[in-house]
């Protein structure tokens, strides 16, 4: 065991204290999001469901809004799963302060949780790949959004933690106490 950290586990460190910032960031602002989204969705619905049912409309642009009122419930449960994945990256950024600090600190503790961060980003990336190509971001849905950010996201979660569980399983595991 050594007295000074290696450089390599600043870095990780450092490189998972960033991690954190920016899920928090992004956890933030997807929480605010799904809650606008929900809130627009509620609203809408309301005068959708007004226009329905207190004016006397053509033909057409009745079964028009009457279909809208059937987007409702997509809608409310994509805010929903907005929801909670916002709520689950503010956990996994907390999981990696933690990691972080063990790291840092150079504590053994830091060394698993760092290499149980590292699997599970590489487990979601995969996820998050294949999830990527079974929906073809080329088609144009609503979704495509969505699906290129799981596509940016996937590929440096992956390499990430790739880096980090080979980077942990190698000679560096000795320096941990």
């Amino acid at each position: 065991m050594g007295g000074s950290r290696p450089t390599g586990v600043t870095i990780l460190g450092i490189f998972f204290m960033v991690f954190v910032v920016l899920g928090v960031i992004a956890g933030i602002a997807i929480i605010l999001y799904s809650s606008a989204w929900q809130s627009t969705a509620y609203y809408e619905f309301y005068n959708w469901y007004i226009l329905l049912t207190e004016f006397s409309l053509p033909s057409p642009l009745n079964e028009y809004v009457f279909m809208r009122l059937f987007e409702l419930p997509n809608t409310l449960y994509l805010s929903g799963l907005m929801f909670y994945s916002g709520v689950e990256i503010l956990g996994f950024s907390g999981i990696c302060l933690i990691a972080s600090i063990g790291l840092l600190s150079m504590k053994k503790w830091g060394r698993y949780l760092a290499l149980i961060v590292g699997i599970v980003g590489i487990i979601l990336g995969i996820l998050m790949l294949i999830s990527g190509i079974l929906t073809t971001p080329g088609l144009a849905t609503p979704y495509t959004q969505v699906i290129l950010y799981a596509l940016l996201l996937a590929m440096p979660l992956c390499i990430f933690g790739i880096a980090t569980v080979w980077y942990l399983m190698g000679d560096v595991k000795k320096e941990f106490q």
